[in-house]
C-alpha cells in the first residue's frame, strides 16, 4: 500500500509537469518561466527548492547527535542567507535582467571569468543534487524497503522527464504542489508527535545543553563557529538555483520580497525536523542510522494513509531540488560554457538546454551511487569555491574595482585557499579563511585593474522594503 502510494504521488508530478510543458516556447520560458512568477509561486518555488535533504533527512539526523546546535548551519544558516539575497542582492539581480549567474561574469569580467564561474558553479549544483537523490534513495529504503539504488534512479528518471519537458515552468508549478505537501506533512507529524502521552517526560528527561543554538567556548573556537555559519548564509548569493528564482520573479520588488518571505517560511517549517531531533534520543534511543529518524518516527505515529502523505511530503522536498539543481546547471553549460552561436535559433537554444539536463542527470546519478553521507555531500556543495565568487559578485555588482584578471586570480585563490585547508591541512575555519583570502586578494589586484571592467555596474536605484 505505502509503495503504491507513493508511486501514485509521484506519477501526478509527472501528470503536472508534462501540462505545463505546452507553456514553454523559449529559451527563456524554459530557464525563467517567462520571468513571471508572482507572490505565491515565486515564494513557494524558493522554499521548496532550498527545502531539501538537508532539512528533512540529515539535519534531523543531526540534531539527533548533537542536539539544536546542529540547527546553526539549517535551519538557522540558509534561512538567514534568503534575507541576505533578499535585503542586498535580488532587486539589483532582476534589474540587470541576466539570464543566468554566468550572464554576470561575462558582463562585467569578461567571458574568461564566465567559463572559469561555470566551472565552480555546475559541480556545487550537481553535488547538491546529488545530496537529494541519495535522501529519496534513503526514504524510500526506509518506507517502502526499496533498494537504495533502486530509489536514486526512480529519482532521476521521474526528475529528468518533467524537468526536460517543462523547464521552470515545470519546477515553478510542482514546486508550489510539493511545498504545500511538505509543510502538510512536516507539521501534521511534528503535531501528533507532540500531542503523545509521553512528550512532557521526553521534554524534561532531554539535557539542557541539548536546547543551545551555540556550542560553548570549550567546544569550538568562536572562528570555528563563524565559519560554520558563514557558508550557508553567503551561499545564496552564488547559488544558480536561487538566483534563478529571483530573476523568474514579475518585478524586483517582488523578486526581493519572495526571498524575504520564502526565508520566514523557511525558518518555521525547518525547526520542526530539528525539534524532532533534539528530542530523538529521548524517543527512539540507541539509532543506528540517525539520518533515519523522520521516516521512522513517521511509521510509528502516523497510520496508513497519513505515512503515505508524509512520506510523498518528504519526497516532494526532493524532487523539488533535484529538478532545480539539473535545470541549472544545464543552463549554465547551454548558455555559458558551450553556448550556441548569436545567430543560432531561439529553438535549437532550447534544445541544447534540454540535452544538457539529461547530461547532467546521468552525472549526478554517478555521484549519488559513489556515495555514503547526504550529509557530506551537502556540506561539499556548500563550500565549494562559493568564497571566492561571492567576493567577486559582490565588488562586480556594487562596485567598479577591478577586472577580468582581478576577478579571475580572487576566485581562483580563494578556491585554492580553501581546497588547501579543507583537504590537506585540515584547518578548522577553511571556508572563512579563504573568504579573506580571496577579499584580500581582489583588494590588492584591483588596484592595478580599476576601472577596467568590461561594462561596468549600472547604479540601479533601490526602494525600501
Amino acid at each position: 500500500m505505502i509503495l503504491t502510494g507513493l508511486l501514485l504521488y509521484i506519477l501526478a508530478q509527472l501528470i503536472v509537469g508534462a501540462a505545463v510543458s505546452t507553456r514553454v516556447r523559449s529559451n527563456e520560458d524554459y530557464v525563467l518561466a517567462g520571468r513571471s512568477l508572482g507572490y505565491g509561486m515565486g515564494t513557494f518555488t524558493i522554499f521548496a527548492t532550498w527545502f531539501g535533504a538537508e532539512s528533512c533527512v540529515a539535519t534531523a539526523g543531526r540534531a539527533y547527535e548533537s542536539g539544536l546546535v546542529a540547527g546553526e548551519v539549517d535551519p538557522f544558516g540558509y534561512a538567514l542567507c534568503l534575507v541576505v539575497l533578499g535585503l542586498f542582492f535580488a532587486y539589483r539581480l532582476w534589474t540587470g535582467q541576466y539570464l543566468t549567474m554566468g550572464d554576470i561574469f561575462r558582463r562585467r569580467f569578461g567571458p574568461r571569468m564566465e567559463k572559469l564561474a561555470v566551472l565552480l558553479l555546475v559541480p556545487t549544483s550537481l553535488l547538491w543534487g546529488a545530496s537529494q537523490l541519495r535522501a529519496f534513495g534513503q526514504v524510500l529504503y526506509v518506507s517502502a524497503n526499496l533498494p537504495i539504488s533502486t530509489g536514486i534512479l526512480l529519482a532521476l528518471i521521474v526528475t529528468l522527464i518533467y524537468t526536460v519537458a517543462g523547464g521552470m515552468w515545470a519546477d515553478a508549478i510542482t514546486d508550489l504542489i510539493q511545498g504545500i505537501a511538505l509543510i502538510f506533512g512536516l507539521g501534521l507529524l511534528f503535531v501528533i508527535v507532540i500531542m503523545q502521552p509521553e512528550f512532557p517526560e521526553w521534554i524534561q528527561s532531554t539535557p539542557a545543553e541539548r536546547f543551545q543554538i551555540f556550542p560553548t567556548n570549550e567546544e569550538r573556537p568562536w572562528y570555528v563557529v563563524l565559519d560554520t555559519w558563514m557558508i550557508p548564509i553567503l551561499n545564496a548569493v552564488v547559488c544558480q538555483e536561487l538566483i534563478a528564482r529571483t530573476l523568474a520573479s514579475r518585478s524586483a520588488t517582488i523578486a526581493r520580497h519572495n526571498c524575504l518571505l520564502a526565508a520566514a517560511m523557511y525558518l518555521l517549517v525547518g525547526l520542526m525536523p530539528i525539534f524532532l531531533g533534539v528530542l530523538g534520543p529521548q524517543i527512539i534511543p540507541d539509532m543506528a542510522e540517525p539520518e533515519h529518524l523522520l521516516p521512522i518516527l513517521a511509521q510509528r505515529y502516523l497510520p496508513g494513509i497519513l505515512y503515505v502523505l508524509f512520506a510523498g511530503a518528504i519526497i516532494s522536498a526532493l524532487l523539488s531540488t533535484i529538478d532545480s539543481c539539473l535545470l541549472v546547471s544545464a543552463t549554465l553549460m547551454a548558455n555559458n560554457f558551450f553556448p550556441l552561436s548569436p545567430t543560432s535559433a531561439d529553438r535549437a537554444r532550447l534544445r541544447w538546454s534540454r540535452v544538457w539536463v539529461v547530461l547532467l542527470g546521468l552525472t549526478t546519478y554517478m555521484l549519488a551511487l559513489s556515495s555514503e553521507s547526504v550529509f557530506e555531500l551537502s556540506q561539499s556543495a556548500s563550500s565549494l569555491g562559493a568564497s571566492g565568487l561571492f567576493v567577486v559578485v559582490a565588488f562586480g555588482l556594487f562596485t567598479r574595482w577591478g577586472g577580468e584578471w582581478t576577478a579571475i586570480g580572487s576566485s581562483s585563490f580563494g578556491l585554492g585557499l580553501y581546497l588547501y585547508g579543507d583537504k590537506v591541512a585540515d584547518w578548522n575555519a577553511s571556508f572563512l579563511i579563504s573568504l579573506l583570502g580571496a577579499l584580500c586578494f581582489y583588494l590588492v589586484a584591483g588596484f592595478f585593474e580599476s576601472g577596467k571592467s568590461t561594462s561596468g555596474t549600472t547604479s540601479v536605484a533601490e526602494p525600501a522594503c
